[in-house]
C-alpha cells in the first residue's frame, strides 16, 4: 500500500501557472512537488492568473498572499487531534454539498478518507473526501463547479484536489481536503480499511505523528513526507 500511495503521490504534478514577481512562489512551487496535498498548495492557486476557474481576488487572498512561507506555516501549523465523533458528521454534510455542487448523476461514489475516517485515531483535524466521477463525467466540468465554494490545491490529468477552511486568521472551525478523480481502485480506501481493521496499526501509526509533530510542527510538507513511508 506504501509503494502504490507514494506512487500516486509522484504523479500529481503543480499546476502551470502565469509568471509573477513574488520571491515565495519558487519555493512554494517546490514544496508543492514533494506533496501537493499539503496544505500549503493552496497559495500557488493564490499567485496564479490566468488560470482556468480563477474568479480574481478578494482582501483576504490579498492578506495570504502577502504573507511569507514562514508566516504561512506559523498560521497554519500541524495540528494533532485525538478522535472526534463529530468528524463523521461533518463528512455526511459536506458530501451532500459536494454532490449538490457536482450533480448526483456525475457521482460514482463519495468516500471518507485519511485519519478522521478510523475512529479512535490521532490526527489532524481535517476531514479529507475523496469524490470519484462517473465514466465520461469531465474533470474540467467537476472542478467549474466545485470552485463556486472550494479553492484549488492541485492539479494533474487524472486528479484534482480542493480545501476549505483556511483564512487570514487561521484555520477555520472546520477544515476540508476534497480530492477528486474517476472512478476506480483507490489506494486510499485500502489505507482507511486496513487501519479501521487493525487498531494495533493505527496505534503505531499514531505514534509516529506524535513524534514527527515535535520536529515538523512548523513544516506540514516536511511532517507529511515524513510519514508517507508507513
Amino acid at each position: 500500500v506504501s509503494a502504490s500511495l507514494s506512487a500516486k503521490a509522484a504523479e500529481r504534478s503543480v499546476p502551470a501557472s502565469s509568471p509573477r514577481s513574488t520571491n515565495n512562489l519558487s519555493l512554494v512551487t517546490k514544496r508543492l512537488a514533494v506533496f501537493p496535498q499539503a496544505a500549503f498548495g493552496v497559495y500557488l492557486r493564490l499567485f496564479c492568473r490566468g488560470e482556468p476557474g480563477w474568479t480574481g481576488e478578494t482582501e483576504e487572498m490579498k492578506k495570504l498572499q502577502e504573507m511569507s512561507l514562514e508566516e504561512l506555516w506559523r498560521l497554519f501549523p500541524v495540528r494533532l487531534r485525538e478522535y472526534d465523533p463529530q468528524y463523521p458528521v461533518w463528512y455526511e454534510e459536506e458530501r451532500d454539498r459536494v454532490t449538490a455542487l457536482v450533480g448526483g448523476a456525475d457521482v460514482f461514489r463519495i468516500s471518507h478518507i485519511g485519519s478522521t475516517a478510523v475512529p479512535g485515531l490521532l490526527s489532524k483535524p481535517t476531514v479529507d473526501i475523496l469524490l470519484e466521477l462517473r465514466p465520461g463525467v469531465q474533470l474540467a466540468e467537476a472542478e467549474e463547479k466545485l470552485s463556486a465554494e472550494w479553492l484549488l490545491m492541485s492539479r494533474s490529468d487524472k486528479r484534482f484536489s480542493f480545501n476549505k477552511g483556511y483564512t487570514p486568521q487561521g484555520f477555520a472551525d472546520r477544515v476540508f481536503h476534497l480530492h477528486v478523480q474517476p472512478a476506480g481502485d483507490p489506494d486510499e480506501l485500502y489505507f482507511r480499511d486496513y487501519l479501521r481493521a487493525f487498531p494495533d496499526t493505527a496505534e503505531e501509526y499514531a505514534a509516529l505523528k506524535r513524534t514527527l509533530l515535535r520536529k515538523y510542527e512548523f513544516d506540514r510538507d516536511g511532517y507529511t513526507a515524513a510519514k508517507s513511508e508507513f
